[in-house]
């Protein structure tokens, strides 16, 4: 069944879902010299998911949800932040570069 602590425990995969297909949908229609502020709105929408997680995707006392595969704790709700702070970041810093790592 799916629960609040279930949408909670996947709302940061959600949401970046969410920028992606935004991205995918609204790019293709920029002209060249305004795709290069991809990388901004990237940038933009991985902080709002990330400030949207903060205040709505805290995790209670640890639970694994959908049927196991999913552990709701603290420790997973850390590194989710760590992952939008440093994509946060990285987009911001090579706006309109092509870096690869």
């Amino acid at each position: 069944m799916f629960t609040s602590t279930t949408f909670a425990s996947i709302l940061p995969e959600i949401l970046v879902l969410v920028i992606g297909i935004l991205i995918l949908i609204v790019e293709p229609f920029w002209k060249e010299e305004q795709r290069r502020n991809v990388g901004w709105l990237t940038a933009g929408g991985l902080l709002i998911a990330m400030i949207i997680s903060l205040l709505f995707g805290q995790p209670g006392e640890p639970t694994s949800t959908l049927g196991g595969m999913v552990r709701f704790d603290w420790l997973g709700f850390f590194f989710n932040g760590s992952w939008f702070q440093v994509s946060v970041v990285r987009r911001a810093d090579f706006n309109g570069h092509a870096v690869w790592f």
